[in-house]
């Protein structure tokens, strides 16, 4: 075991009634990662969008410095601070020279506490998110992750994105953000972890004097929810390009649930045949992929563009029907397990690495004690398991496509009821506001 996974050090720890970790790193520099993270997202706005602009105001201006201080502080200090919005929890990150915490946790302590929150940094938020929305608007793959995501979660919370939509971002008001403030960041919903050159005496005395007067509130919760996706309908959404972009996405498990490492190996080894048949073999698409994401209602999705679609997507579910059906060997899954070992290795190197990880488990997770055992967890996993989910899960697809017509795909699609083809995307609000485009 590496020393970026040994555990012996970590130790939990209690400031101000605030829980936390710290791994003690006494021989790894003077960097530390510094972060706080909270459970809740989606499910604490009262209108899709608030978290976004809530984040993206917060660091511009305190009582105690303005925009420009914090910004020049930040810079001298060759810090690295994020603060990012998940489904289900958010993160606010720190990365900086030991030296430097004294000087950079107390502006912290103030954004998340009693940023300023003015008119006119409230509006550039407002406009920077409208302006990414309006761009959603020219990128197909932005187009298929939202008309596909407003069917698979529609009447879910995740539908009420952390971004918010077109015509839910002119309606957030200063009271929205002021009132959503403290239902993240209060001294119940808090959770500290620090990966660094320090001792826990010097941690609890930091928290305890930068974040010691959180307000009180209450314990965010993780969402369980199950959505009650489109299976019925291929929807279609017309836009003018070259080629023809197509995702189905299908329930997953979460990682604390016992299917997902066998899911994940069943993603991995059919995301390899897909780049053989599709891709090298057939030469019908630059990018096929099948993956899943790590929410807590987790999702996966089998992805690909082509301009010979039905073709396409013919051997994608050829291929879907062949790992449902037929045993891996046992070297096959030895392999991806390495693959696997290697990333999960190179995932922990650094400090901020691991405090996402720590993170991670704690969140939505087991708890950050079993952060460990996820290669574990992969060994057992059999040639039976793996067409076992491969049969739970691959099924009840949620299938939608964009491009320039639209293409009869209902008979190349296995395990997909489709008995008819909507035109126009996605309903409601979705349907008229795209989200930018990351990977499904």
């Amino acid at each position: 075991m590496t020393k970026a996974l040994d555990l012996k050090d970590m130790q939990t720890f209690t400031a101000a009634g605030m829980p936390g970790i710290l791994r003690s790193t006494k021989d790894d520099g003077e960097i530390v990662a510094f972060q706080i993270s909270t459970k809740g997202s989606v499910n604490l706005q009262n209108k899709a969008g608030v978290i976004e602009m809530l984040l993206k105001t917060m660091h511009s201006g305190t009582p105690t410095y303005s925009k420009e201080q914090i910004d020049q502080i930040f810079a001298e200090s060759g810090a690295i601070f994020s603060i990012e919005a998940k489904n289900d929890y958010i993160e606010v990150s720190l990365k900086c020279l030991k030296r430097f915490l004294p000087k950079l946790l107390p502006i912290i302590s103030e954004m998340i506490r009693t940023p300023d929150l003015k008119a006119e940094e409230i509006e550039l938020s407002r406009n920077q998110l409208l302006s990414d929305l309006r761009n959603e608007e020219d990128h197909p793959d932005s187009i298929l992750q939202l008309v596909s995501g407003d069917a698979f979660y529609k009447s879910h919370p995740y539908s009420k994105r952390t971004s918010g939509y077109l015509n839910t971002v002119p309606e957030i008001t200063r009271e929205d953000l002021k009132a959503t403030l403290p239902k993240i960041f209060n001294s119940k919903n808090v959770f500290f972890i620090v990966v660094g050159d320090l001792n826990a005496q010097e941690t609890t005395s930091m928290i305890q004097k930068f974040f010691g007067d959180l307000p009180s509130g209450e314990r965010g919760s993780i969402i369980s929810e199950q959505p009650k996706n489109e299976t019925k309908e291929i929807i279609y959404k017309k836009f003018d390009s070259p080629t023809t972009y197509f995702i189905a996405r299908f329930k997953a498990p979460a990682l604390k649930d016992a299917d997902y490492p066998a899911l994940a190996l069943a993603c991995q080894i059919l995301d390899n045949r897909l780049f053989e048949e599709v891709r090298t073999k057939r030469g019908l698409t630059y990018s096929v992929h099948c993956s899943m994401g790590n929410s807590a209602v987790n999702s996966g999705y089998l992805y690909v563009t082509s301009t010979q679609l039905p073709e396409a997507v013919h051997v994608i579910f050829d291929e879907v029907r062949k790992i449902q059906s037929q045993p891996i060997d046992k070297k096959t899954i030895e392999l991806q397990v390495r693959k696997f070992t290697s990333s999960w290795y190179l995932g922990r190197e650094t400090g901020s690495s691991q405090a996402r990880i720590f993170s991670l488990y704690e969140m939505i997770g087991t708890g950050w004690k079993d952060s460990n055992a996820f290669i574990d967890r992969l060994n057992t996993v059999t040639p039976e398991k793996i067409i076992e989910v491969s049969k739970k899960y691959f099924k009840d697809f949620t299938v939608a496509y964009v491009g320039p017509e639209k293409i009869d795909l209902a008979s190349n699609i296995s395990g997909h009821s489709a008995e008819k083809t909507k035109a126009g995307g996605a309903s409601g609000k979705a349907a008229k506001q795209m989200k930018k485009s990351k990977k499904p």
